[in-house]
């Protein structure tokens, strides 16, 4: 039976919180005393965890790279839906992947990089993450929910972000970056719904997105002229 993503996602919130050290070919288990794990390892750690150590499971035993080429869900990282437990990872000179995390919410990425290194927890925008995959042996049927913030009254000022060009149209979910992202948090910001105006449209900025269209009607979805018009008027 698979485990879950947003089991992964907290294992490797564990594996932050408890530093385990880098060791190539570990996966959990105890070397000198100590729980080690390689980049790609941490899943195997989270599928054959025992409590206190990991069991070697031939059958779910795989590299980062054979995973990503198995995976039936992925792509390049700006199309990365904002679900705890995806798996990140990056390419090499030879255009090889070499090396691979854990997505566990709020932008961040876990993942365990060098030799006797404790595992670290950076932004996604950090380490030059370039693709993205659900593993075929972790379950993404069920991921944790966002609840949308309480509307407050509206601040009103100036917006430090330049509106999205005519023809930009964002896929429903999908999380974008940059300037677009920063002027649509802003301005749902001022209809009361109290953001993070990071530049990282993620699940909350999404929601808060469906959210305005629904109540608007013009329909819950992709987001074009259409939504920015009612969210700026």
């Amino acid at each position: 039976m698979k485990k879950s993503a947003e089991g992964l996602a907290n294992f490797a919130e564990k594996i932050y919180a408890e530093k385990w050290p880098y060791r190539f070919g570990s996966y959990g288990n105890i070397i000198v005393g100590k729980r080690r794990s390689d980049c790609y390892g941490i899943r195997k750690a989270y599928s054959w965890d025992r409590g206190p150590y990991s069991v070697y499971t031939a059958a779910e035993d795989q590299n980062a790279a054979t995973a990503y080429a198995r995976a039936l869900v992925g792509g390049p990282i700006s199309t990365m839906p904002d679900k705890r437990g995806i798996i990140v990872c990056k390419k090499n000179a030879l255009g090889r992947i070499y090396h691979a995390g854990v997505y566990v919410g709020n932008d961040m990425v876990i993942d365990i990089y060098l030799e006797g290194r404790p595992a670290r927890k950076d932004p996604i925008t950090m380490h030059g993450w370039t693709l993205w995959f659900e593993d075929i042996f972790i379950d993404y049927t069920h991921v944790e929910s966002v609840v949308l913030p309480t509307p407050t009254a509206p601040t009103v000022s100036t917006c430090p972000y330049f509106e999205p060009v005519e023809s930009a149209i964002y896929k429903n979910g999908v999380t974008f970056r940059g300037n677009d992202a920063g002027w649509y948090q802003w301005q749902l910001n001022k209809r009361g719904y109290g953001l993070a105006v990071d530049k990282i449209a993620g699940t909350k900025t999404w929601k808060a997105i469906n959210d305005m269209q629904a109540k608007t009607g013009v329909g819950v979805g992709n987001a074009g002229p259409r939504t920015r018009n009612v969210i700026r008027n």
